[in-house]
Order: structure tokens, then sequence, then C-alpha cells
């Protein structure tokens, strides 16, 4: 921070790149946080940090993060509207009206989305670096962030000031530093890294890879 660059990427030292990392990494500077090519500039969205990373099975469809309701519900109408349109080619007498089969078409299309699984559709979006979602980030985790300079620096001057203890780790930190200045945090998904660590320094132990 001292150096005033624009941008600091930290990684930890058992987070694994995917290749597409750098591409993705610049697309998103320029057009999601510094609105290079917008014809308006939006205002500067007070980012703290960005993760590249987020557990794999906290991605899914049963999660507290809302923006995951609405996604689930635009598959299932997208879909489901797909099916209608076709059914009729393909079976030309129907004993339901189009009203009830469009309904049904969505509800098979949402239980197909939750039974494949929110992290394995997400996997579709690495086809193309204009596909990747950003979101605002959860709490938990954080093997790779990038750090504007201004939040970065939000984030150096609260460390000085406070001290390391048991059940403060550099997450809730985090979080601190938002609600106190009022900025916010992003996720890029699907994730551009993969966490390689199962042995935790804190507890001691080798962790269930799941949970990583």
């Amino acid at each position: 921070m001292n150096r005033k660059v624009n941008y600091t990427l930290l990684i930890e030292d058992d987070a694994y790149p995917e290749d597409a990392l750098f591409s993705v990494l610049e697309h998103m500077i320029d057009n999601r946080i510094e609105n290079k090519f917008a014809e308006f500039k939006s205002m500067d969205r007070n980012v703290t940090y960005v993760k590249f990373y987020h557990p794999p099975r906290l991605l899914g469809y049963y999660s507290l993060e809302v923006e995951r309701i609405p996604e689930l519900l635009s598959i299932s109408v997208l879909f489901g509207t797909i099916m209608c349109g076709i059914y009729p080619y393909l079976f030309s007498k129907s004993k339901y009206s189009m009203n009830k089969m469009w309904f049904l078409f969505i509800v098979y299309s949402c239980l197909v989305a939750i039974a494949i699984g929110r992290q394995s559709i997400m996997e579709f979006r690495r086809i193309s670096k204009h596909l990747f979602q950003v979101t605002p980030a959860p709490s938990c985790c954080t093997p790779a962030l990038l750090f504007p300079q201004h939040g970065g620096q939000k984030v150096v001057e609260y460390m000085q000031n406070v001290k390391c203890r048991n059940k403060y780790a550099k997450d809730m930190l985090l979080e601190d530093v938002k609600r106190k200045h009022g900025l916010v945090g992003l996720l890029v998904q699907p994730n551009l890294f993969k966490h390689i660590g199962l042995y935790s320094s804190l507890r001691s132990k080798v962790l269930d890879p799941f949970i990583v």
C-alpha cells in the first residue's frame, strides 16, 4: 500500500489459480469496478475487496444469499418457457391448457436446476470472461483477495488499531472494516482459485476436503 498501487492481489499459499484468472481479472476491473467503457460513469462503489474464492459447498441454492433466489427463478422461467414453446411441436394434442403446461415446465426446470446444483450450472460461465458473475461477498474464507487502493488502505489502518484474539479471524476483521466505513465486498463466481490446503494450523488437524 505504501507504493500507492491501484490494486493489490493478496493470495494465500494454499490457493491455486485457474487458467482464466488474469483475463477475468482485467475484465472485472475495467467493467465492474472502474466502468471504463460505460457511457455514463457510475458512482464509486467503495469496494473494500474482491473475493475470488468461496467454498463450493456454500455456493448452492440452499443459501442465505438473497440473490440466488431470483437467479433460480430466472433459470426456471427461461427453460420452462423454452420447453413450453417446443412442446406443441412434439405433442400436438394435450389435455392441459398452455398456461398449466407453462407452470408445470417452470416447476420441472426449477427441480432439475436444484438437482444439478448451482455449482455445476455456474461452470458454464467459464465459457467466456463476460459471463462471470459478480455478487456481494459473504464474509467467510479469504484465500484470494483483490484490494483496490482505497479499500486496502482502510483495512491496513484498521489492522493497526486492533489486536488479534481468539475467534477473531481475518474475514471477521474485513467485515468490521466494511461496516465501519460503509464499504462493500464483492465475490467473483465461479471460483478463480482452488483451495488446496487441507491442514489447519488454527485447528491443528487435517480438514475434511468437503469443507474447504
